[in-house]
């Protein structure tokens, strides 16, 4: 298993330490979502009583930098993009993080996003994922388009019936929906959202190197609205 800092995308978002961001089905999600995704690759894939089997991935996890990971001294201001004081005052190791994902988060629970040398402050919890819809600890996910369509939601067994550190939601139903995209790295990576890296080693071992991706599964209808 992979882990990647966000560094992908362009992000916003704000809020505290450990929700998940996640508020129950979405009834504005997309089912009806272009499924025009590469099933021939070499996996066994097809249709069961679980939904459409896209194949096994290899499992990553994708985190935003956390202020609290970066021990140095808390030496370099961050200048607001609008008028006052700024934003905060962090240690330099931890700008530089920040600058390489395009967002970070404060110790005090704030999303704090670099916009050419100010920052904005972005309010939601942790930041918005490729089409702008905010991004919610271990319910959105990322995968390469080739694989998996933005906006689909996926079930995966693997994640059922598990309780993941910091989940507010308690037993995940091993739902997940493709917030954001990877077109970086090759395709059969299937990236889940952990919020803090901390919680990485954690959740490798709760679910192991490899997932499976189930389409259109009846284990998520209801949050597909």
């Amino acid at each position: 298993m992979r882990w990647i800092a966000i560094a992908f995308l362009g992000l916003c978002g704000c809020g505290d330490d450990d929700g998940n961001g996640s508020d129950g089905p979405d009834a504005d999600a997309d089912t009806d979502a272009d499924a025009d995704v590469d099933t021939d690759a070499d996996t066994d894939t097809g249709t069961e009583g679980n939904g459409f089997h896209l194949g096994t991935f290899s499992l990553q996890t994708y985190s935003v930098p956390f202020e609290g990971d970066y021990p140095g001294d808390p030496d370099t201001p961050l200048p607001s993009c609008g008028a006052g004081e700024p934003v905060a005052t962090v240690p330099a190791d931890f700008v530089t993080a920040m600058e390489a994902a395009t967002v970070g988060k404060l110790l005090d629970g704030r999303i704090v996003i670099p916009a050419g040398g100010c920052y904005d402050v972005s309010a939601t919890e942790w930041g918005a994922g490729t089409q702008g819809r905010p991004r919610a600890i271990y319910r959105s996910a990322a995968a390469h388009p080739s694989d998996v369509a933005i906006d689909r939601w996926i079930w995966i067994p693997q994640m059922d019936g598990v309780t993941l550190p910091g989940d507010a939601d308690g037993v995940h139903d091993g739902c997940v929906r493709l917030d954001d995209e990877r077109d970086d790295v090759e395709s059969r990576w299937f990236s889940i959202f952990i919020g803090l890296q901390s919680r990485r080693e954690e959740v490798e071992a709760l679910l192991g190197a490899e997932i499976d991706a189930y389409q259109d599964s009846p284990e998520c209808f209801g949050w597909e609205g």
